[in-house]
């Protein structure tokens, strides 16, 4: 009985704690949803600070969506803040990548960067490459892992017990391949989301340093907008890489992760 009745009060206490958690979040989503009809009523009216700061206090409670960084994108590029614009729209199409209006308002947002910088071409195995890896996040890749490691030991199973020796060796080799790979794949994207490897630069110009220290040399100056590769961190700084090759260390502060 005292087993039975200490069963009953963990389950209380689990059904009281998801009540509540349902609750809270119920009232976060009415929360959210008024302040996005509010913000987007402020826009409307030419509000754009408003707007800003009503989209801006929705991302701060931890939602992240296509529509939200859009019109922010908007609300900044309004009020002639075209890094955090560019920033915004690139985090939009991290949701709807074939999206056309963002795709137009980035290119429009583009056109006022300062930098025109010379692009080294990429060789298309490497474009592919990277789409490959951004077909799935994390835990798609790390389903796939889990899945190929299954399948793998299925074959090796047929190894063992059964015939099928030649066919369940090779198949569970290569399934041992596909899993790992897979999951070398999911640690990789999982860095990238935790931290990031491209950036805008939110303030209006920067010198890039040779060295991660305000006293080391300038090696060139870059201007709000332009995209960059994170390449390395070290305490506040990153070293970057530009489109066209140059690197150099900025500090972390100017930076927009995407």
């Amino acid at each position: 009985m005292t087993i039975i009745k200490s069963a009953c009060c963990y389950l209380s206490k689990i059904m009281l704690g998801t009540f509540t958690l349902a609750m809270y979040t119920l009232a976060a989503h009415a929360s959210n949803k008024d302040l996005f009809t509010a913000a987007n009523a402020a826009y409307q009216n030419n509000n754009y600070q408003l707007a800003e700061n009503l989209y801006d206090s929705i991302l701060k409670t931890g939602v992240s969506n296509v529509a939200l960084h859009y019109n922010l994108g908007n609300c900044y590029f309004k009020t002639n803040q075209i890094g955090k614009s560019i920033l915004h729209y690139e985090k939009a199409l991290t949701f709807e990548p074939e999206d056309e209006d963002i795709l137009h308002n980035l290119k429009l947002a583009n056109t006022k960067i300062a930098d025109h910088i010379l692009t080294v071409p990429e060789l298309k195995i490497v474009s592919w490459w990277k789409q490959f890896v951004k077909t799935f996040n994390s835990n798609g890749w790390g389903a796939f892992a889990i899945g190929f490691a299954w399948t793998a030991l299925a074959f090796f199973a047929l190894y063992l017990f059964t015939g099928f020796k030649t066919s369940g060796m090779v198949l569970g080799i290569i399934f041992t391949i596909l899993s790992l790979s897979s999951f070398a794949l999911r640690q990789k994207v999982s860095r990238c989301e935790t931290k990031p490897n491209t950036a805008i630069l939110i303030t209006a110009s920067t010198y890039v340093k040779s060295a991660p220290d305000q006293g080391s040399t300038d090696l060139f100056v870059i201007h709000e907008g332009i995209k960059v590769q994170v390449k390395d961190r070290v305490s506040d700084w990153c070293k970057i890489r530009l489109s066209d090759g140059k690197a150099g260390w900025v500090e972390k502060q100017q930076l927009g992760f995407i």
